[in-house]
């Protein structure tokens, strides 16, 4: 079982979802409906449901080939489906865990064949007594065209075998797959996941007090969350706790983080002189730390605060 987080939570949550919309025989197509900052909550999801902490009955599948041109993404992806079986150390390590993942797959290495197929056999060979559902995540690194990449899977959808479920996600705003949602054996699950509050919860979950390091952390989010805000005294309040735990914490990079930090929130509120304020102690203190005490760690962080004065500076005029 999972250790229970506000991440592990939302993992739960979205398993519940599944389970109420998705469990059904008819059910081939899934969109997941999600926000930007939920994107990896679906990786996560479906990479986990691939491995030892997966919870659902379904078998899970995530392929990241490039979608370049619906001539050549069938290919590619058969390219990576079949590559898992070429790779020694993967068979290896089924073998161990007494999976039967060895066919021959020597016949869908031929141009044109059909992954989804190729997948069927796999499964009627290595794993006959399987009879829920094979889940593949179309998740491709890289989109040439949306549009093309949804008319592709709406033609694979035609013929798709019996036993497969295709998932992607589409982005709340830029949303490419609605044309495929008035098929009734498509599901939308929309993820609201409200991410912006999952690091919050998870800090004051695990922080202690006496843990300076998650104290600044959480001081670092409160900077931005007062900013979002547009509220000064609150910004600086958590700026100056901040600085208070990285000098409890004694690690010179963590200070000049949170003068970095408080200014640059300082700038996006268009506090000008104050945030030059705060990046000139910043590098102050890096200056400091790295001739007086040798500290190198604190270089990096000192060449950023230059940059953000320097375009800071335009302003103060």
């Amino acid at each position: 079982a999972l250790e229970q987080n506000p991440v592990t939570h939302r993992i739960e949550l979205m398993r519940l979802q599944w389970k109420e919309h998705v469990d059904f025989p008819k059910v081939n197509f899934v969109r997941w409906l999600i926000e930007a900052d939920e994107l990896k909550m679906i990786q996560a999801f479906c990479d986990l449901e691939q491995g030892d902490m997966a919870a659902l009955p379904d078998m899970f599948l995530t392929l990241k080939t490039n979608f370049s041109s619906s001539e050549e993404y069938g290919d590619a992806l058969m390219q990576e489906w079949l590559a898992r079986f070429e790779d020694k150390a993967q068979l290896e390590e089924a073998a161990k865990r007494g999976l039967r993942i060895d066919w021959n797959f020597s016949p869908y290495k031929k141009k044109g064949k059909n992954v989804f197929e190729s997948i069927m056999e796999h499964l009627a060979v290595c794993f006959p007594d399987f009879t829920e559902h094979f889940c593949v995540y179309l998740n491709p690194a890289q989109c040439m065209s949306g549009k093309a990449f949804a008319q592709w899977i709406k033609n694979a959808l035609v013929n798709l075998p019996k036993g497969i479920r295709l998932i992607v996600h589409d982005f709340i705003g830029n949303e490419v797959f609605d044309s495929l949602m008035e098929r009734t054996t498509s599901v939308n699950l929309v993820a609201n996941l409200n991410m912006g509050n999952a690091l919050k919860e998870l800090m004051d979950q695990q922080s202690n007090p006496n843990d300076y390091q998650a104290q600044f952390t959480k001081c670092i989010l409160g900077m931005a969350e007062a900013a979002k805000q547009q509220d000064v005294s609150a910004l600086n309040k958590q700026a100056e706790l901040a600085l208070y735990n990285a000098a409890k914490a004694k690690v010179a990079a963590m200070t000049v983080s949170g003068y970095m930090c408080w200014g640059m929130n300082l700038q996006l509120l268009k506090k000008y002189p104050e945030s030059f304020k705060a990046y000139d102690d910043g590098i102050g203190f890096a200056q400091a730390a790295i001739e007086k005490e040798g500290d190198q760690t604190c270089i990096a962080a000192l060449i950023q605060l230059h940059s953000f004065k320097a375009a800071n500076f335009i302003h103060l005029k």
